[in-house]
């Protein structure tokens, strides 16, 4: 007679093979639960399926308006960046100095960088040779060095969604080859810095900054 082979139960015997199953299918479910369940919820939400419930609906709902909510603040904190202020001035030692301040920023680094390699910062500098008394003697004892300078970026920590920086970044003086005689001493005698720039990298927010110079030793060629 043939028909439906006949079912036996399962008996104690086969308990610890069943459990081994079970625990090697669950096993496998975890690493896969994370993933499904975001597309899982919005799915049931779409097709308006009768197995999600309410409090299902309600918490990818309440993940997915928290998520848009921080990506909008967080466009929103940087969107509006914009430097009040930023100037410029020469150090002791001839360098490029520059002081700015920066809102809207939002709350995490900031990257800038002072110059670029498509805009450079013109600079100029005059070296010169001086006696015991402070005076040029010769005029051939004397450099002057033009060109751009090199780009200096740095990376700053806002305060509220602003960054104030005092001398944050420097850039310069251009270098020297000249060599002076015995007795007399070799001095940086005035420097000029034209065409600077500003840029916050992160926001793409560039500001202008006004030309500066400054005069150490008055010889010919320096104002």
């Amino acid at each position: 007679m043939t028909g439906t082979p006949e079912v036996t139960p399962a008996t104690e015997q086969d308990g610890s093979t069943r459990t081994k199953c079970l625990c090697a299918e669950s096993a496998l479910a975890d690493h896969e639960a994370s993933a499904k369940r975001a597309l899982w919820g919005c799915a049931a939400l779409k097709q308006g399926g009768t197995h999600v419930t309410r409090l299902s609906k309600f918490l990818v709902l309440l993940t997915v308006t928290a998520t848009i909510g921080f990506i909008a603040q967080t466009a929103s904190a940087t969107s509006g960046a914009h430097f009040f202020s930023a100037t410029g001035s020469v150090a002791n030692n001839g360098a490029l100095q520059v002081s700015w301040d920066e809102a809207g920023v939002g709350q995490s680094q900031v990257n800038y960088s002072l110059g670029s390699a498509a805009n450079p910062i013109g600079a100029s500098a005059t070296y010169a040779c001086i006696n015991g008394g402070g005076n040029h003697p010769s005029a051939k004892n004397k450099e002057s060095v033009n060109g751009p300078l090199p780009v200096t970026t740095g990376t700053f920590n806002p305060t509220n969604g602003r960054v104030k920086a005092t001398n944050g970044l420097s850039a310069g003086p251009l270098p020297s080859n000249l060599t002076c005689p015995s007795g007399q001493t070799f001095v940086l005698a005035c420097v000029a810095y034209s065409n600077i720039t500003l840029t916050d990298t992160t926001n793409n927010v560039t500001t202008s900054i006004d030309p500066v110079s400054r005069t150490f030793v008055s010889v010919a060629g320096c104002p």
